[in-house]
């Protein structure tokens, strides 16, 4: 599997644009992972277009200068006994990333201040998880003709019951 590495003057985030969820002991989970590459402490907020189906763990917090943090993201169903992952393929993530924060300031921090970067993720479902649709069967070389969407062979047809009923 590859995995894009974002990379910054202050920040490296990973995966890059595509936050890929994959089925582990807890459900579907995606890991992501912010390195701050500043001198000086890097707060950070997650946020989802869905936040009722996913829990972010830790969703907020304080990077140490020259560290890197793991994040981890759950996804939860609507219906628990469901396979159906599609709707993740509609949600996406945004991480904000405020500079020179402290343990004392970072959340207010987050809350106040504009963010100083912002990394965006689209999510996604690891392909065998995903539900396919049936293969269409095999066309022959045979022509398939609609008779009912077939102006032409409508006219014809009608034009054959007129005559044999004469």
């Amino acid at each position: 599997m590859l995995h894009f590495v974002s990379a910054h003057k202050d920040y490296e985030a990973s995966p890059d644009y595509e936050l890929i969820f994959l089925k582990g002991p807890k459900g579907l989970m995606a890991t992501v992972s912010v390195t701050n590459k500043s001198d000086k402490a890097m707060a950070y907020k997650i946020k989802t277009t869905s936040p009722e189906r996913y829990r972010v763990r830790p969703s907020l917090g304080l990077i140490a200068a020259c560290s890197t943090i793991k994040i981890e993201v759950f996804y939860q169903p609507v219906s628990l006994d469901s396979d159906d992952y599609t709707d993740v393929l509609k949600d996406k993530f945004l991480i904000n990333l405020f500079l020179d924060s402290s343990e004392a300031t970072y959340k207010t921090d987050i809350k106040d201040k504009k963010p100083s970067y912002q990394h965006r993720l689209k999510a996604s479902v690891k392909k065998s998880l995903l539900k396919t649709t049936p293969p269409a069967p095999e066309k022959s070389n045979a022509l398939i003709i609609d008779k009912d969407k077939d102006v032409y062979l409508k006219e014809v047809l009608e034009t054959v019951a007129v005559f044999l009923m004469a």
